[in-house]
């Protein structure tokens, strides 16, 4: 018998993947086609429409509000999490979802679940639950999970936050979220004088995205004063 290659085995992790996802997501669709809702398109998700080519996704995430947050905190399996999650991206969810969000964020040792978890309390979070994303961006134990935290930063506007984002700059993890959300944050000329010892860090990605960084806002103060 010949040995397994490197590619079935992926195959065969993939399919156990799809198998795990399907049994573990039947009791949510179970109660959501209960409710009413189609759930064909659950799991589906379309960055751009082109009418004719790529449909929107089927699936009412806006009216399933109320039944993901149910299920949320019940459910085990984060790759099933992480298309609920993805679904509550939607103004309807905006300020009800947070405190789930931030509950997920924190429970999980999973840094790609939490970047989902993050993206979306990103764009869900109002203005007055800013405040509740600086602690967690401000953990390195949340390592690249917390990248898109620590990218919205600059809209918090407050010492705290502050503090968390210049820190942030020469963590590898989140280093270019960190110099992009500055020059948001402080403009172009004092995020530079910030990000510009960096070019010689020690770690490559911090040097890199420092290097990166100098080059664009070198490019944007060029044309600003020509």
């Amino acid at each position: 018998m010949s040995p397994v290659t490197d590619r079935e085995e992926r195959e065969r992790h993939r399919q156990d993947r799809i198998t795990g996802y399907r049994r573990d997501a039947a009791p949510l669709i179970h109660a959501l086609t209960e409710a009413g809702f189609d759930c064909t398109g659950f799991g589906s998700f379309v960055n751009r429409v082109t009418p004719g080519v790529i449909e929107p996704a089927a699936f009412d995430g806006p009216g399933a509000t109320e039944i993901l947050l149910d299920w949320l905190p019940w459910m085990t399996n984060e790759h099933v999490k992480g298309s609920m999650v993805r679904h509550l991206r939607t103004k309807a969810a905006k300020g009800t979802a947070t405190g789930a969000l931030v509950a997920e964020f924190t429970k999980s040792p999973n840094p790609h679940y939490k970047w989902i978890v993050g993206d979306v309390l990103a764009f869900l979070v109002t203005r007055s639950q800013l405040r509740r994303l600086v602690p967690l961006a401000a953990d390195p134990g949340h390592g690249w999970g917390r990248q898109m935290l620590v990218s919205c930063l600059w809209r918090v506007k407050t010492p705290e936050a502050d503090a968390v984002l210049l820190s942030s700059l020469d963590d590898p993890d989140v280093t270019r979220h960190a110099m992009s959300a500055s020059r948001r944050r402080f403009g172009n000329r004092q995020a530079r004088r910030h990000i510009a010892p960096l070019a010689g860090h020690p770690a490559e990605q911090v040097r890199r995205a420092a290097r990166d960084c100098l080059r664009r806002i070198d490019k944007r103060l060029a044309g600003e004063d020509s």
